[in-house]
């Protein structure tokens, strides 16, 4: 999962929505903020939007539907930010759907794409250094640049020079994530991290850890089926 830790509840205003979230029924929660222009519903509809884009990528639904998804949750992130600048979760809500976004897009957008998710989470960080999510997105970076193709990572290496990505800082960034905020779905990103650093120790523990935590939002109960699936096959 591209986007892990927790949206904090920074208006009472928007408990019922939250709840709604919290019980998966996104389309009520997104029906309800639907002509709110707020910076703080935006970036709400954005990160619900991006969520329902990841149900239908687990239902192969990998079309132009799926790209037209992707593409409303950014516009949203980028209306919020264009709301309230000093907004760390507008900035950290660009920095999910760029991310989510460069999964389905050509080369060249891909790596525009990969170099703005850096500096929107960075950006998120300098206004909120403990937000859990945006630690969450960084560490998503670092371990999705690290494991680019030749072909990709040499066309992003031209645009912004050596990308300064590793898994091990990955697992850096993702374990601050979770000191920020303990929660199932970045600690299932770190084993998956482990996993391809060949670590299949730590990887196994971290998925372990993961099905003992919370299952309280609809990330975290996806992540912990992933777990599971993932556990069967070590």
């Amino acid at each position: 999962a591209f986007a892990g830790g927790r949206m904090p509840s920074d208006d009472p205003r928007f408990a019922e929505v939250e709840k709604l979230h919290a019980d998966g029924k996104f389309d009520e929660a997104l029906a309800i903020i639907s002509t709110d222009d707020s910076a703080q519903a935006l970036h709400r509809r954005s990160r619900w939007t991006g969520e329902i884009g990841d149900a239908m990528k687990d239902r192969g639904e990998t079309g132009d539907e799926l790209l037209k998804v992707r593409r409303a949750a950014l516009k949203y992130a980028e209306e919020a930010v264009a709301k309230e600048a000093g907004s760390f979760e507008a900035h950290k809500a660009v920095a999910i759907a760029k991310g989510r976004l460069a999964f389905l897009v050509g080369i060249g957008e891909q790596v525009q794409l990969t170099k703005e998710v850096k500096e929107s989470a960075e950006k998120a960080l300098e206004l909120s250094p403990s937000d859990s999510a945006s630690w969450h997105v960084l560490g998503m970076w670092h371990t999705g640049v690290a494991s680019l193709n030749w072909v990709t990572r040499s066309a992003l290496q031209a645009f912004m020079g050596v990308p300064n990505a590793s898994h091990e800082k990955a697992v850096e960034c993702l374990d601050k994530a979770n000191t920020c905020y303990p929660n199932a779905t970045t600690v299932v990103e770190m084993a998956k991290v482990y996993r391809l650093m060949g670590q299949d120790s730590a990887a196994k523990t971290a998925f372990e850890k993961a099905l003992t935590m919370e299952s309280d939002l609809p990330t975290y109960r996806v992540s912990q089926e992933e777990a599971k699936r993932l556990l069967a096959t070590m």
